[in-house]
């Protein structure tokens, strides 16, 4: 199924603002199983596939690494975090980040769990 080209320009232009803000050019090392990281919320874009949809949010670690946690319409606290989102800037990501690449783009998957930063 074919994204709706608003919503795939937003979310474009977004990972252009997120190539400005972080280190993206340069591979990373390799995956991060089982870590945490503290990050600052940058961004977020949304995408529709079918009926499905996505919420993608893009943080920024310590070390200047673009990080990319997404969550279904479908997951019940969708709104709550984005509430919550909205209100604070820093977080804790933790759980699986996998280094992904694409069009030169380079930056962590998170599969895991977000805390807010204490």
């Amino acid at each position: 199924m074919i994204a709706k080209i608003p919503e795939y320009y937003v979310a474009d232009t977004i990972k252009d603002e997120v190539k400005e803000i972080c280190d993206t050019e340069h591979e990373l090392t390799g995956s991060l199983i089982n870590q945490t990281l503290d990050v600052e919320y940058l961004r977020s874009t949304m995408a529709r596939y079918g009926t499905a949809i996505n919420y993608s949010h893009w943080f920024k670690t310590k070390n200047n690494k673009a990080v990319e946690f997404m969550i279904t319409h479908d997951n019940p606290l969708v709104d709550i975090f984005h509430d919550v989102i909205l209100k604070t800037k820093y977080f804790k990501l933790i759980g699986n980040f996998y280094n992904t690449k694409s069009d030169k783009f380079c930056y962590y998957n998170c599969k895991g769990k977000i805390a807010l930063h204490e």
